[in-house]
């Protein structure tokens, strides 16, 4: 098809830190165009969070919502018109950009995922979501994204997440993806 569609993908580049109460999570996302046009004003939106609600997988989608409201409310800040605008990147075709971030959850957040999880004091499932938007000539497009961050232990055992353990080295953390594709809208 004669449209952009843009794929992402995670590297870990730094160790889960815990201090100032926040917990931080450095990143490098790289964007890369598999389609056959530009994709204008690309740009990832994220939310970094332990799950809302119950606690079970359908609502580790509720931060690619986060993550749009994120979009919309910046686009209305900026003015935009659905047709063009100034934030973002440009890809190509075969572009590829890599972007180091750094996800941030604040403690209050975390103490408020322990009061209602089943999992051992101080334990969290730790979710990265989102998506990436972008704009082509026919339209508008995302790729919405949730991985699952999971620590492995000294036997290799992969497990949630003990705020205790921070800092948690990079070469013992993983993203296991949930869900991750390109999608038109």
């Amino acid at each position: 098809s004669q449209r952009p569609w843009v794929k992402v993908e995670f590297e870990i580049i730094g160790p889960l830190v815990f201090e100032e109460d926040v917990l931080r999570l450095p990143l490098r996302v790289t964007l890369t165009n598999v389609g056959n046009t530009p994709a204008t004003s690309t740009m990832p939106w994220f939310d970094f969070s332990p799950p809302r609600g119950n606690f079970v997988p359908p609502h580790w989608f509720d931060g690619i919502k986060v993550a749009r409201d994120q979009a919309k409310l910046f686009e209305g800040q900026i003015g935009f018109s659905g047709v063009m605008t100034t934030h973002g990147k440009t890809l190509f075709p075969k572009d590829t950009e890599a972007i180091p971030t750094q996800l941030r959850i604040k403690k209050n957040e975390l103490d408020a995922a322990f009061t209602h999880t089943a999992l051992p004091k101080g334990h969290t499932e730790l979710i990265v979501s989102g998506i990436v938007s972008y704009n082509f000539g026919g339209g508008t497009g995302e790729t919405p994204f949730v991985f699952r961050l999971v620590a492995r232990d000294d036997e290799n055992r992969s497990g949630v997440i003990s705020i205790s353990d921070c800092p948690v080295p990079a070469e013992r953390l993983y993203l296991e993806e949930i869900r991750a594709g390109p999608q038109a809208t």
